[in-house]
């Protein structure tokens, strides 16, 4: 890829992705209706002589350009008016130079899509989206699903305090003592076995 146009339908647009591929490292600028007349003079000047590698672009503002070195044209956006197709992908591929078009279409682009296909009578190639979305990894906070092993009851639910814990936390000025963590054994555990140390020496 030696230097790209890439089209999308709204201004706003052609703002934001200018901006994002500039946020990422690619050196790209945006020319649309809306900047004045020296500014996209200037953004044009220096996608002419390489200085600029892509160029975030509407439809209005790429209207006869000239440029002859252009080796890809990326359509962001399906373009609403089939005919804006036409114009977009003849930014490349001129003067018997090779050069690539790449069109990004989503299910909702579909009517304006087959609306090209019927234009150019020409079956454009599918290929599969190569960005494929990395699985996020589990929060420690999300939700034990249904299907997932259950942890077991006694790390699950709190346990109430029975007489002689209720006394001891009046010993120990109202905080409750943490209890012992049994892991493995659930709602099968000997009760003796939840005791404290101490618990267990007054009952003995």
């Amino acid at each position: 890829l030696k230097n790209a146009i890439i089209f999308c339908n709204r201004k706003s647009d052609v703002d934001i992705a200018a901006k994002s591929l500039k946020k990422y490292g690619y050196d790209a600028a945006a020319i649309h209706g809306d900047l004045d007349q020296a500014q996209r003079m200037e953004t044009l000047d220096k996608f002419r002589n390489g200085e600029l590698r892509f160029l975030c672009a509407s439809d209005v503002a790429a209207r006869g350009l000239d440029i002859p070195e252009v080796s890809h044209v990326f359509n962001f956006d399906v373009p609403s008016h089939a005919e804006d197709y036409v114009h977009r992908i003849g930014r490349t591929g001129r003067a018997g130079r090779k050069g690539t078009a790449i069109m990004i279409c989503s299910p909702r682009d579909e009517k304006y899509f087959d609306a090209v296909e019927k234009l150019t009578e020409i079956e454009i190639p599918r290929i599969d989206n190569p960005v494929k979305a990395a699985p996020k990894p589990a929060r420690k906070d999300t939700k034990v699903k249904d299907d997932a092993p259950k942890a077991d009851a006694a790390q699950q639910q709190p346990q109430q305090d029975t007489a002689p814990q209720k006394q001891q936390r009046k010993k120990s000025g109202g905080r409750k003592q943490r209890e012992p963590e049994v892991i493995g054994m659930g709602d099968d555990a000997p009760a003796f076995i939840r005791l404290s140390f101490e618990e267990r020496r007054k009952a003995s």
